[in-house]
Formats: C-alpha cells, sequence, structure tokens
C-alpha cells in the first residue's frame, strides 16, 4: 500500500495536531503522543497518507491505548508502535521487548526481535494473560475481487457484520471517528475519485471496528476487508461459538466468485476493542480460505490439498474454493499451518508442485 506524509526537512520536529512529529532520518518518521486513546485521527490520516516511502514509528506513553484503523494502518506502511515509560525506557508496543530509540523497532535487532517475537501473529496481542474482564472477538480478514464499474464496494464487509450482528456497520469514514452514515455508493463514489491511488476508510458498528482497503492489483480492484466484531464474555465456550459463527459465515463466503482469500481467527480483548501494550496473549486461527480465482491461477490439485491439509471443498455450481480448518492445535502451530499452506498454494514450498 502507498502510505506516504509530506516532506520534511532532515530531522525536522513541529507540532502536530495530535502530539509531537519528528523526522529522525533514515527513513523514518517519528509520531509521539500522550493521549489515553490514539486513533487515526484527520491530520493523522493526512500524516500517513504522505509518507513518501518513510514509514512511521508512533509512540506513546504507557497508558496509551490504540485504535484498530491506527494500529493497522501504521503497520500496512512498514511501522511500529514504541511505548515510552516515564522514567524513559522504551519497548515495542506490540511485542514488549526492550528497544534504546524508537527507530530500533523498524530497523536493526530491533526489527529482528519483533520478527522473531511474532512468530505466531503477535499482532493481535490483547491486555491480559487471563480472560477476566475481556471479551471474546473475531476477527475477519477477506479478500475480493471487485470492480469500480460494480458499485459496490464495501459490500462484503457490510454483509460479514450484518451476518454476525444482525445489523450493517453503522458508519464510515477517512479517518476516525467513522461519522457518515453506511453508504456503499458513497463508498464507491469516493474510491471512483481516488482511482488509481489506494483508499482507505474505517468501518465502525455496535461491537466492531475495522477498515476497508480498495486497491488495484495485478488483477483489478481488490477489496480487503479486516474486521474485529465483540462477541461476548471471553473464555472456552467463547472460543467455540467464535469458531461456530465463523464457520457458519464462512458456509456461502468461499464458493462466491469474486473471493481471492479469507483468514479468520480469535482472542480475548477489551470490550472496547482498543488495544493495549502487549503482555502476551495470542490470537487463535480458524480458518483459511482460498478462494477460486486464487485456486485457479495457481493451478492448485484440489484432491492434494484435501489430502495433505485436510482441506474442506466448498462449491456453489463449478465455483470450488478450499477451507482450511486451523483451530485445535495450539495458536502457534495453526499459524504455522497456515504459513506452511500460503508456501505451497505459491508453489514456494520447497518440493512442492511446480506453478
Amino acid at each position: 500500500m502507498d502510505l506516504t506524509p509530506a516532506a520534511h526537512d532532515s530531522r525536522e520536529r513541529n507540532s502536530h495536531a495530535n502530539g509531537d512529529v519528528g523526522d529522525s532520518g533514515g527513513g523514518i518518521v517519528v509520531m509521539e503522543s500522550r493521549e489515553p486513546v490514539v486513533s487515526l485521527s484527520g491530520a493523522r490520516a493526512d500524516l500517513l497518507a504522505g509518507l513518501r516511502g518513510r514509514r512511521p514509528v508512533l509512540v506513546t506513553g504507557p497508558g496509551s491505548k490504540l485504535t484498530r484503523p491506527l494500529h493497522d494502518l501504521v503497520q500496512a506502511a512498514g511501522g511500529a508502535w514504541v511505548v515510552r515509560q516515564d522514567g524513559g525506557a522504551m519497548s515495542d508496543g506490540v511485542t514488549g521487548l526492550p528497544v534504546a530509540r524508537p527507530q530500533d523497532a523498524v530497523t536493526g535487532g530491533g526489527r529482528a526481535g519483533r520478527l522473531e517475537a511474532a512468530s505466531s501473529d503477535t499482532s493481535l496481542l490483547t491486555t491480559h494473560g487471563a480472560t477476566d474482564g475481556l471479551v471474546q472477538v473475531l476477527r475477519l480478514e477477506i479478500a475480493v475481487r471487485s470492480s469500480l464499474q460494480s458499485r459496490g464496494l464495501g459490500r462484503t464487509a457490510a454483509r460479514a457484520v450484518e451476518h454476525l450482528t444482525g445489523r450493517e456497520p453503522a458508519g464510515w469514514g477517512t479517518a476516525e471517528p467513522a461519522l457518515e452514515q453506511w453508504d456503499d455508493e458513497a463508498i464507491y463514489l469516493y474510491a471512483e475519485r481516488r482511482s488509481p491511488r489506494p483508499t482507505y476508510v474505517v468501518v465502525a458498528g455496535r461491537g466492531v471496528v475495522g477498515s476497508l482497503l480498495i486497491r488495484r492489483t495485478g488483477q483489478g480492484i481488490e477489496e480487503l476487508s479486516t474486521l474485529d466484531i465483540a462477541l461476548g464474555p471471553a473464555g472456552a465456550d467463547a472460543v467455540a461459538e467464535a469458531e461456530r459463527r465463523a464457520r457458519d459465515f464462512l458456509d456461502w463466503l468461499p464458493a462466491q466468485p469474486i473471493v481471492n482469500h479469507a483468514m479468520t481467527s480469535t482472542f480475548a480483548g477489551r470490550a472496547d476493542l482498543l488495544i493495549a501494550p502487549a503482555s502476551g496473549a495470542t490470537a487463535a486461527p480458524l480458518h483459511l480460505v482460498i478462494g477460486a480465482p486464487t485456486l485457479r491461477e495457481r493451478e492448485v490439485p484440489l484432491d492434494e490439498a484435501v489430502g495433505r491439509f485436510g482441506a474442506e471443498r466448498q462449491a456453489r455450481g463449478r465455483m470450488v474454493a478450499l477451507r482450511f480448518p486451523l483451530a485445535g492445535n495450539g495458536a502457534g502451530s495453526g499459524w504455522e499451518r497456515a504459513r506452511e499452506i500460503a508456501r505451497w498454494v505459491g508453489g514456494t514450498d520447497e518440493g512442492s508442485r511446480p506453478v
């Protein structure tokens, strides 16, 4: 994604509408805020839209919490979140690993440490190892093919939210808070004005937060919906309910001809869906779906997928998708299994079929 704030002079620092912004050199822009809740405000959205290839590092206080749209956009830009304690010590906001300087979170040993610690998708870390006072969150990541001529941008996200909550998203916006009433047509017109540049919008609803990224790929227009949906009090029963509801939702999704891929996972998070500095709880993967267009283009042998990975065929007419179950083996092994499947489908698994 081309997340590119306006050019700054080397090591420039200025007062920003939502905190200090400084260019630390080396292609890194540091944003600092002590707000209790740090969100994707209009000013931050403008900043992230003008990075010109530089990577953002968001520095907050130990009591700050991030909204999911801001967290995801910083990550998508190759950036990082750093927590600065009152005494000056700093740590990575996702992994909790110490860093000497903010830029170390995305360069050198700091970056290597982040990648090692993120071996089981630590982007979904939550506030506590225990689940007391937390809710079970279902995360959906859905990539579909679309067209600016279809005037249906955002409909997959809306259907997902409506299916799982009984109501469509309440609002959308280019920043937070997302105050525009949900309107597929308005999202289409906004994306059309921005084309061929990527379009990123916030999705909001009762117990729902997420984003919609609309971008051009080699195959046309892709919509990537990322949604966190609060289900109820966290715990073992809630995990089973999350798996059931994800499976129910995916019953109709995989065979749709426009679905490239989809991923579902679940984790214990805050009821307000904010992200606090990490302490070690990870998401558990539930399902990985590879849609018909990807299967066809990659010439994936369906029988081998069923035999090797236990994939389930999902068919509607002549359109066939594959759903790979990932739950039941722990978070770490589930994510490793997902990576193995992705390597195999992409033809990069050693000894795999040629593509």
